[in-house]
């Protein structure tokens, strides 16, 4: 992903109208795929095997809040904001990478933006804000989803990446109520089997993590409709996304696939996004897909002048039988020997 944007406003990205991230490089927007509002998704190009990841602590160092100071300073802080249920926004400062004691007081919040902080763990009062919907946790140090975020049961939207992820526990399938989930730049190289148990979970945000395949059950997760696989290892297409036609978002970005099968199956699909995948042609979609990669726009182009020019021969077609005569034919039989 790009560099990550403000913790909190309308710098976050997010087509399914939360609040999401945006940041420098290669910038479009899937609102207009998605049919639902949003911001834009941003993050930069290049083929995966030319950025190799840095060492697991050297990268999550990097990732912390610009307002943070060097760790160990007790007068390195990092703005946090909050949000209760009138949408009064309030705003706090995390200190050396821990939370202020009265953001826990705060029973009624609805959603709380934590990004950068510099956290390598959550206090377990963070159970205690029972009717939280938006969680942001991005770009901290956790090396494991803290277990208060478990006992959650009205989360809605949580921003996991960018943290050192390996993995998600059991107890991850207790947040039922959960619709989008981010957890792009983290380490994970197997696919989170605890997803399948998430009925509700519409966006899936694994970008930039290890994933070299996907498990063959994948199709319970029958409400996802956005799926992020971008700048991972993928050697192959994944097969069984071919048995999930309610998808309308597939991004296979910076990865090593180098043929990509027959996906006008996919009748749900709004928007493939293939870049930086070493295919010669685009993939053969339905007319109504857009989409993002080399050939892209010519293919598009090409397309819709197809488009046009059957929709005019059908116009004329139309025409030309409305000039037929419309008799009964007895005239033609009355002069008829």
């Amino acid at each position: 992903m790009g560099a990550a944007g403000p913790p909190h406003g309308p710098g976050r990205w997010d087509p399914w109208n939360t609040g999401g991230r945006a940041g420098s490089g290669c910038t479009w927007g899937w609102d207009s795929a998605l049919g639902l509002g949003g911001g834009t998704r941003s993050r930069g190009g290049g083929a995966a095997s030319s950025c190799p990841r840095p060492p697991l602590r050297s990268a999550l160092l990097q990732r912390r809040c610009p307002h943070l100071e060097a760790m160990g300073s007790g007068a390195s802080t990092c703005p946090i904001s909050a949000e209760g249920p009138a949408g009064v926004e309030q705003r706090l400062e995390a200190r050396g990478g821990r939370l202020p004691p009265a953001l826990w007081e705060l029973h009624g919040l609805r959603k709380l933006y934590l990004s950068g902080a510099g956290l390598r763990d959550v206090p377990d009062e963070l159970a205690s804000l029972q009717h939280l919907r938006t969680l942001a946790l991005d770009g901290n140090e956790l090396m494991e989803v803290p277990e208060a975020l478990c006992q959650l049961p009205c989360l809605a939207y949580l921003y996991l990446g960018r943290n050192g992820l390996q993995g998600l526990p059991a107890s991850f399938g207790h947040l039922q109520s959960l619709r989008c989930l981010w957890l792009e730049g983290n380490f994970m190289a197997r696919f989170p089997h605890v997803l399948l148990g998430l009925p509700d979970l519409r966006s899936l945000q694994l970008g930039d993590n290890r994933l070299a395949r996907l498990p063959s059950v994948l199709p319970r997760m029958a409400n996802l409709q956005g799926l992020w696989l971008y700048g991972n290892r993928f050697q192959h297409f994944p097969l069984v996304l071919l048995r999930m036609a309610q998808l309308r978002v597939l991004d296979l970005d910076r990865n090593r696939i180098a043929h990509f099968p027959d996906l006008r199956g996919l009748a749900g699909l709004c928007l493939l996004s293939y870049d930086h995948n070493p295919v010669r042609q685009p993939p053969c979609v339905a007319d109504t897909v857009r989409l993002v990669g080399s050939g892209a726009v010519e293919y598009m182009e090409a397309r819709e002048e197809r488009l046009r020019e059957q929709q005019q021969l059908e116009e004329e077609e139309e025409e030309g039988a409305e000039k037929i005569p419309q008799g009964d034919g007895s005239s033609l039989l009355e002069d008829a020997p």
